[in-house]
């Protein structure tokens, strides 16, 4: 793949551009969360999963998976509509809780924390991780234009796989965070439909580093 001439900064903070970053890494966390509903005032998380994984600036693909973690947990109202769109119950959640103390360290070693729809996950996810409010953040449904630049009808997660030809796995327990975190990095590890010389992890470090240094 060329080196796009985009100029790219490492989320921490150096300013240079991709042609001078022989071997840059960025390591990136994915993450996503399943919850009761959208609203973190009235609903409930239920499970998240977070991968690990380094990305070459070069090559703009996710080229070593460091980690992953997946955790549900009890919540304390979980209406049937709910229950019918997470495909999860209480009986499948009854005495789940979510190990904290490893996803805290999971994302100590992250530059960058990527989601597809990064503010709603990060809202529910700030009580019991204060310090995602300190860490750079990008998201791949606001931050890459799919609809206007990239000619997308739609932006959902499935659809872009289909679109982009990335293998979706089936899974008995609904869509869970953990599949939606493995599609993703495949998704941005492709080049992006309207700038074939750059990856969709390429133009997210580079949404990322436009804000910090801003």
């Amino acid at each position: 793949m060329k080196q796009h001439p985009h100029p790219a900064t490492h989320p921490l903070g150096c300013s240079v551009t991709l042609a001078n970053m022989p071997n840059c890494q960025v390591s990136l966390a994915l993450i996503d969360t399943e919850t009761t509903g959208l609203d973190p005032a009235e609903d409930e998380l239920i499970g998240m999963s977070i991968l690990l994984g380094r990305v070459d600036l070069h090559s703009g693909g996710l080229f070593q998976v460091l980690d992953r973690y997946t955790g549900w947990r009890q919540p304390g109202r979980f209406s049937r509509r709910a229950q019918r769109i997470t495909g999860m119950n209480r009986a499948k959640l009854r005495g789940h809780s979510i190990d904290w103390s490893r996803v805290q360290r999971l994302i100590a070693q992250a530059d960058l924390l990527v989601g597809h729809a990064m503010d709603v996950d990060r809202s529910f996810l700030l009580p019991w991780l204060p310090q995602l409010a300190h860490k750079p953040v990008a998201c791949s449904l606001r931050d890459i234009d799919w609809f206007g630049m990239q000619g997308m009808e739609r932006a959902d997660i499935d659809y872009l796989a289909e679109v982009l030809g990335v293998s979706v796995e089936a899974s008995t327990e609904g869509v869970p965070p953990e599949r939606d975190c493995d599609t993703l990095s495949r998704i941005l590890a492709q080049p992006l439909p309207a700038e074939p010389d750059r990856t969709g992890f390429q133009a997210l470090i580079s949404a990322a580093c436009r804000r910090t240094q801003g």
